[in-house]
Order: C-alpha cells, then sequence, then structure tokens
C-alpha cells in the first residue's frame, strides 16, 4: 500500500513540476511524503536485515547497523518530551575473577565480539545480545546465558564446537518447541544453546 501511494506521489509532483510550483507541490503533499517515505525505508531495511539473518548464526539486526540505524529511528525510538529520540537497548554485566580467561571463551570458542573495553571490562556482542564481564574477587555464576540461532544445523555445529564442556547432546523440547543443548564456560556459568522450531518475530529495540 505504501509502495503504491508513494509512486503515485512521485507521479503527481513530476506531473506537477514548474520551477514556480515546484515548493508548493511539495508542501501541498509532505505528510504523505513523509508517511510513505517512512513506509518504504522501514520495509527496504527489514528485508534487508532479514536476508542477512541467513547468512550469520547469530540472530538479530545489531550486527547490521544499516538496518539497525534505520529500524530505530523510524520505528523503534521512544519520544520523551524535549522531541528528541532515546533508543532503547540493555547490557547484562557478570562479575569474573578470570576476566582473561572468560573473554577468550566468549570470543574463540562462543564466537561473540568485542563490542566495548573499559579499565576493567570488557563488553561482547553475539547478535543482539551484550554481555558484560568484569574482574572482581569473586564471580557471578547464578542465572543462565542463552545463545539462540536460526537453524538446527547451527545449533549442531555449535554441540560439534563445544562437545567437551556440554552436559548432552541436542534436543528437542516439545514443551517449548525449541532445540536445545546446555554446557558451562570455565568458571561454571550454565550456558544453553538454541534454535526456535516456531516462527519467531525478529527481536526489536
Amino acid at each position: 500500500m505504501a509502495m503504491a501511494l508513494f509512486g503515485v506521489l512521485v507521479v503527481r509532483i513530476v506531473n506537477s513540476v514548474r520551477p514556480t510550483a515546484i515548493w508548493a507541490v511539495v508542501w501541498r503533499y509532505r505528510v504523505w511524503i513523509s508517511i510513505c517515505v517512512k513506509e518504504v525505508c522501514t520495509f527496504y531495511a527489514k528485508e534487508a536485515c532479514q536476508a542477512a539473518q541467513k547468512r550469520t548464526n547469530c540472530f538479530g539486526f545489531v550486527r547490521f547497523p544499516p538496518c539497525a540505524v534505520l529500524r530505530n529511528t523510524l520505528v523503534l525510538g521512544r519520544r520523551h518530551g524535549s522531541g528528541s529520540v532515546h533508543i532503547l537497548s540493555g547490557i547484562v554485566f557478570f562479575k569474573t575473577a578470570r576476566l582473561g580467561e572468560i573473554i577468550n571463551f566468549y570470543l574463540n570458542d562462543i564466537g561473540m565480539r568485542i563490542w566495548l573495553e573499559q579499565e576493567d571490562c570488557t563488553i561482547l556482542s553475539h547478535g543482539n545480545l551484550l554481555l558484560g564481564f568484569c574482574q572482581r574477587d569473586s564471580p557471578d555464576l547464578e542465572g543462565m546465558i542463552t545463545f539462540f540461532y536460526p537453524e538446527k544445523a547451527d545449533v549442531d555445529e555449535m554441540y560439534e564446537a563445544l562437545s567437551s564442556i556440554a552436559s548432552a547432546e541436542p534436543t528437542v523440547n516439545e514443551r517449548y518447541q525449541i532445540y536445545q543443548f546446555f554446557a558451562e564456560d570455565p568458571e561454571g556459568r550454565a550456558l544453553e544453546f538454541q534454535s526456535f522450531l516456531h516462527r519467531i518475530e525478529p527481536v526489536e529495540f
């Protein structure tokens, strides 16, 4: 619908182009132009992100900056009283007593990337997941870190790489409709690797 409206507006503007009238035409249709441009940009951003997701083991928008910028700016921002748009996101932090070893594990064995390095903390990214590890006297070992992937084959690939620390082979969880296996990082944090067996919507910020 948006594409059709956009095409109609372009034809009308082109047919109305005269040196003295062009800005009047643009002003007259300014609201429809704004709506259509927003819809068209959002459509192509979503398509680009979905295409990119098929070529990576990570699921999410953060890895694809052009898509993320368009969607965050046009669709997913929260407008405050000042009129500015603030993007909502988050980071989960863990204390660790072995920062170097933990970072190497998540980089080399899990496939995460360094997003930001601070004095005694390192923040890693994996798709739309941001994890921070900070050097402290004792580690945080509660909870579970779950990595999810587009296909079962991706989970099998991770199992092959991590079989030495996995608790068992991947299985289908009928209750939650996922394909999963569990493991632990070098400090003993619980890890889960899974793929959803049903359609899911892209994670939006």
